[in-house]
């Protein structure tokens, strides 16, 4: 008689558990989950050494490349760079021509070129892009309206120069230099091959 009670307590434990998870499953399906492991990976670093060798052969190979380089060197070096691993910050923009406001904190995997932003204003709202698409997670359709595959990586790239500069589809060229504040300096342009990246026009 106890095993059969026994039994019976058992199978409405398990019973009430499935009907939870499967409650918690229809409150998801609403929302686009496509959300990058929270785990960070370490780099070995005989991947970090491979890559910065590389970049530093292919930049030191044009005058506009080894400016990037030295740049790169005068802020720590692209091996230190990557081996700092994720990149954490707030970015809080207000486009002047009165569109939304884009107010996130940020965590960049720069090796990975993976993004997760988390809306300043509500916690369980996020955004990014995994390496290769982009993914939404939000109760509120319109807690980010605006284009966040767009956004998902455009303020690392501003924040992440010159070490960003080592791409595929980077194209530098050397200018004239310029005087600032009564010294002399270097100028490079950068302009991106078709097909990099959303907004391939750009240059800086």
């Amino acid at each position: 008689m106890m095993k059969n009670i026994g039994l019976l307590f058992f199978g409405i434990i398990i019973l009430m558990s499935c009907r939870q998870n499967t409650s918690q499953e229809k409150k998801g399906d609403a929302v686009e989950t496509d959300i990058p492991s929270e785990q960070t990976v370490g780099i070995p670093e005989a991947w970090i050494n491979k890559r910065v060798t590389s970049a530093e052969r292919r930049l030191k190979s044009t005058d506009a490349g080894r400016v990037v380089w030295n740049a790169m060197e005068a802020h720590g070096g692209l091996k230190k760079w990557y081996s700092n691993g994720a990149l954490s910050f707030r970015f809080n923009y207000q486009p002047l021509d009165g569109k939304t406001q884009r107010d996130s904190y940020q965590t960049i995997d720069t090796w990975r070129n993976r993004a997760r932003h988390t809306s300043t204003s509500d916690s369980t709202a996020r955004y990014g892009w995994t390496g290769e698409t982009a993914w939404v997670k939000a109760t509120d359709s319109t807690a980010f309206d605006y284009d966040s595959r767009f956004c998902a990586l455009k303020p690392f790239y501003f924040l992440g120069q010159p070490f960003v500069l080592d791409g595929d589809g980077v194209n530098l060229e050397l200018l004239p230099p310029t005087t600032y504040k009564n010294e002399t300096q270097e100028v490079v342009k950068v302009t991106f091959d078709p097909g990099t990246g959303d907004a391939p026009d750009d240059y800086y």
